[in-house]
């Protein structure tokens, strides 16, 4: 397992899904039932990402638990990257991860979800099949023909299954969403998930809902102000729906 550091009120947690074993962080407020809040991390990345780590500890400080997950394939997760990922996967790993915190943790209270990039994608994804009390989405896209252009362009598109491409790109297109109390963050110079799938995300979705846009913001949120609003205004959301 890679090295982590981990502070006194974190603990890394093993769930099954699919046969596969997923890794994750779990922050402990150390309050009795706290809300929790479970973390999809984007398509190349893993629970390790800095944006969300600060966000867990953060949110951890206001009696809200968090939990990083490691998609399959990701981290310290099990699975071959190129055969397991794709988005119908991760999918699973959402779930799977969202029963085991009330089945196996006993946090039966309230959750919410955050997701980056395609993380965000993934979250979208389970607040359609399963409620939750709040979201918040960041750099998330409401199809992938962007993303897939991207990769093609890079050179990664190799790194990646036929049966990611092979899966629908389009998630979301001209309807109303049933998803309520979803923060949506995007950065106006996002290269790889045009600014306008923030836009008609916060459109289709039902009130209460917010959109922060960063005026020079990027795919990865690379400005250290744009960083401490998310984090600050993540944490409000949350207090607001989970406390």
């Amino acid at each position: 397992m890679a090295q982590e550091d981990l502070r006194e009120n974190e603990k890394i947690i093993s769930l099954e899904v699919d046969g596969i074993l997923l890794k994750g962080t779990f922050h402990d407020p150390g309050v009795s039932y706290p809300p929790v809040v479970i973390g999809c991390h984007g398509l190349f990345a893993d629970r390790q990402s800095p944006k969300q780590t600060a966000l867990a500890r953060a949110v951890c400080k206001e009696g809200i638990a968090f939990l990083r997950l490691d998609h399959r394939g990701c981290g310290d997760s099990q699975g071959d990257f190129k055969r397991v990922t794709t988005l119908a996967n991760r999918l699973r790993d959402l779930l799977g991860a969202m029963d085991f915190v009330k089945s196996q943790m006993g946090l039966r209270g309230k959750m919410g979800l955050f997701g980056s990039s395609m993380g965000g994608a993934v979250c979208l994804k389970a607040a359609m099949k399963k409620p939750v009390d709040c979201l918040i989405a960041n750099a998330a896209p409401i199809d992938f023909t962007s993303v897939i252009d991207v990769l093609r362009k890079s050179g990664q598109h190799n790194l990646l299954s036929q049966a990611f491409y092979e899966e629908n790109p389009v998630l979301v297109k001209d309807q109303d969403l049933p998803i309520s109390r979803i923060l949506v963050f995007h950065g106006h110079q996002d290269e790889t998930v045009p600014v306008s799938h923030a836009l008609a995300l916060h459109a289709m979705c039902q009130e209460p809902k917010k959109l922060r846009l960063f005026k020079n913001g990027d795919h990865r949120m690379s400005s250290s102000q744009d960083q401490g609003i998310f984090i600050r205004e993540s944490v409000k959301w949350y207090k607001e729906f989970l406390l």
